[in-house]
């Protein structure tokens, strides 16, 4: 079964520059001709003194959704940036990670979830642009510390393919384009990118 997750902007609102509120919807793919809503009812997600965003969608196995972008609080309940959603579109209370700058970029792969984006703690600890949290929330040591934020990512081949703003990642030199091993360090690949891309194709692999 193959996911495919938008974000919506619905009923934006904002009161003295502080809140907005957005939608979030969910659809998985059963054929080429037909969408079933996972859930569509509105999510609200606000931010105190600056814009509100969501950026990233990433769907776990188990039909549970993750949200990144900027934002502070999701249907009232505290979330830094970073939330989930239960099958049935409620926010999951077990699964609190924080982080304290904006997401630009999500993947769900192997019971992780790898994040990327304007942040350089996750959870109280240092992690500059990349973090990986496990399926219970908690932060792990992976830690490729590159030198600009990531914008996309994709699994493949049992390594991560991180794309976007950075010449040094994972403790090697590499222009935009890098392939990134479980313990966080860059692998032989590398395609020396002339130009900083900004997406990434999946086969699924």
């Amino acid at each position: 079964m193959e996911f495919h997750l938008r974000a919506f902007i619905r009923n934006a609102v904002r009161a003295a520059g502080t809140l907005a509120a957005f939608g979030l919807c969910a659809w998985c793919t059963i054929t080429s001709a037909q969408t079933t809503p996972i859930f569509s009812y509105p999510h609200y997600f606000s931010r105190t003194g600056t814009n509100v965003s969501v950026e990233a969608l990433a769907a776990q196995p188990d039909g549970k959704v993750i949200a990144g972008g900027g934002f502070d609080l999701v249907n009232g309940i505290p979330r830094q940036n970073l939330v989930r959603f239960n099958a049935d579109g409620s926010v999951d209370p077990a699964w609190t990670p924080s982080l304290n700058g904006s997401v630009t970029a999500l993947l769900h792969s192997a019971g992780v979830t790898y994040v990327a984006g304007n942040f350089t703690t996750a959870s109280g600890q240092p992690r500059n642009y990349l973090a990986a949290f496990d399926d219970t929330g908690a932060l792990t040591a992976w830690n490729p510390q590159p030198d600009g934020v990531p914008t996309a990512m994709v699994a493949h081949g049992g390594v991560i393919v991180a794309a976007g703003n950075f010449f040094q990642i994972g403790g090697a030199s590499r222009n935009g384009l890098a392939a990134l091993n479980a313990a966080g360090n860059a692998t032989a690949w590398d395609p020396a990118n002339d130009d900083l891309p900004g997406k990434l194709l999946s086969d699924g692999a």
